[in-house]
């Protein structure tokens, strides 16, 4: 017993099928040796290479903790991702709206390009019309005058 923390047998139950075998003595790899953060069996505590390392507590008490870490670093790596994806989210609506008013600003001044455009197309019109009209006139009143 001096080589385990282990005084009540493991919260979770696992099957016998399932645990491995101590290459080094045959026995059931139901321990861990928190030191090399490797599975022992007893005789690797107690006799074996493992002796007297600390913490020794039962792989499937260590395998439940293990589990409660990793599901917290999920549940962070979840929460982060999800932040992410909401500053992004954020950051396409924010370019989808400079965007549309961007277009808007860039649409009135064609239009107001346009208008100008086509008011200078009257005024030319206007002033061909005249020059017709004023070159008529002088050739009736040369006609006039024969």
């Amino acid at each position: 017993g001096d080589y385990a923390d282990v005084h009540s047998p493991p919260t979770s139950q696992v099957d016998p099928e399932e645990i491995p075998v101590c290459p080094h003595h045959g026995q059931p790899m139901r321990f861990h040796c928190g030191a090399c953060d490797v599975c022992i069996c007893g005789d690797c505590g107690m006799i074996g290479e493992h002796q007297g390392h600390k913490p020794v507590r039962y792989v499937a008490d260590v395998t439940e903790e293990r589990k409660g870490q990793v599901a917290k670093k999920v549940e962070k790596l979840e929460t982060d991702v999800m932040q992410t994806l909401e500053r992004s989210l954020l950051s396409v609506n924010k370019m989808s709206t400079q965007l549309t008013s961007r277009a808007k600003e860039v649409c009135n001044e064609i239009q107001h390009a346009g208008e100008r455009s086509k008011d200078m197309v009257d005024a030319h019109v206007r002033q061909m019309i005249q020059e017709v009209k004023d070159m008529e006139e002088t050739r009736h009143k040369v006609l006039d005058q024969q």
